[in-house]
C-alpha cells in the first residue's frame, strides 16, 4: 500500500490482515502465531509503532498486543510476567483483553511461541536440507524428530464424531474436506456438490464404497453419482471424471485424481 505524505512523497505501508479470529473469541494458536512470525520479519528493520486495530480495539488487539510484547519479554529476559503486563495495558486503556477466553489464550500462545519458537523456514534453507538427515534438522526450537513426538500427543485418544471436516489450505480457510476411514456417501456427495468442489483425491486404501467405477454407479438419495470417464496417467495416477446428478438440479463435472493400488486399480 502507498500512502502519498504532505510533502507529496509517497510511503509504503504494509497492511497485514488476520481473517479467522472470531469477536469475543480466540483463534487457532498455531495459525495466530505463524502471523505473528511474519509480521515479524516485515517490520524487524522499522522503529516506529505498529498500529493494531481489531473492532473494538481492545479485546482482540490487546490480546495480540500481550503475546507479542511477552514473547519479547521471554527472549530478552528469560522471564515472562502476564499479570503485570495485561495489568499495565488495562491502565493505558479500559479492557484490553475483554474475556476470560482470550486470557487464557496468552498463557497457551505465549508458553507455545516461547517452546517452539519461528517453525517456518526459508525456502533457500529446505533446498539445501540434508535429506537422509531430516530428523534432525530444527525448525524454531526444536528437532523434526521432537515436533513430531509433541504432535503424537495432540488429540490422542479423541474419536471421529464428524465424518467430513474442514481443513485449512495455506490461502483459503476451507482449503480441504477431509473424510475419516468410513464415510457416509450421502454425507461426501452432498459435501462435494454444495461446497461446489470440483477436485476429489484419494489413497486407494480403506473403504472405497462410496466411489463409483465405470460399472458401478453410486445413488443416494439426493444424487446419482457416475463415472463417465477413466485415464491412467501414470503407473500410479489415474484421472477420472465424475459425473454428480441432483435429483433438483443439473449435472456437475468433478475431476478425481486417485492413486490406484493393485487390488483396486479404478477407484
Amino acid at each position: 500500500m502507498k500512502k502519498k505524505t504532505g510533502n507529496g512523497k509517497k510511503r509504503d505501508v504494509h497492511h497485514l490482515h488476520f481473517t479467522s479470529w472470531p469477536d469475543h473469541s480466540v483463534p487457532d494458536a498455531a495459525a495466530l502465531l505463524d502471523f505473528m512470525w511474519r509480521v515479524k520479519v516485515i517490520t524487524e528493520q522499522q522503529t516506529q509503532p505498529i498500529i493494531v486495530h481489531c473492532s473494538a480495539g481492545i479485546g482482540r488487539t490487546g490480546t495480540y498486543i500481550a503475546i507479542e510484547s511477552l514473547v519479547e519479554q521471554a527472549k530478552s529476559e528469560g522471564v515472562v510476567n502476564v499479570v503485570s503486563f495485561v495489568s499495565n495495558m488495562r491502565g493505558q486503556r479500559k479492557n484490553m483483553i475483554q474475556t476470560k477466553e482470550q486470557y487464557m489464550f496468552v498463557y497457551k500462545a505465549v508458553a507455545r511461541a516461547v517452546a517452539e519458537g519461528d517453525t517456518s523456514l526459508d525456502a533457500e534453507v529446505i533446498r539445501q536440507m540434508d535429506l537422509d538427515h531430516v530428523s534432525d534438522i530444527n525448525f524454531g526450537n526444536k528437532t523434526v524428530r521432537q515436533h513430531l513426538e509433541a504432535l503424537r500427543n495432540v488429540h490422542r485418544g479423541n474419536s471421529e464424531s464428524v465424518n467430513v471436516r474442514s481443513v485449512h489450505s495455506y490461502t483459503k480457510r476451507n482449503g480441504f474436506f477431509i473424510m475419516t476411514s468410513h464415510p457416509d456417501k450421502e454425507e461426501v456427495w452432498n459435501q462435494v456438490y454444495n461446497s461446489d468442489s470440483h477436485c476429489l483425491l484419494t489413497f486407494a486404501v480403506g473403504d472405497l464404497s462410496y466411489l463409483p467405477s465405470v460399472d458401478s454407479p453410486i445413488t443416494t438419495k439426493q444424487f446419482a453419482v457416475t463415472m463417465r470417464s477413466s485415464t491412467p496417467l501414470s503407473n500410479d495416477f489415474l484421472l477420472n471424471t465424475i459425473d454428480i446428478i441432483s435429483k433438483n438440479s443439473d449435472v456437475r463435472d468433478n475431476p478425481h485424481s486417485s492413486r490406484p493400488s493393485d487390488s483396486n486399480a479404478h477407484s
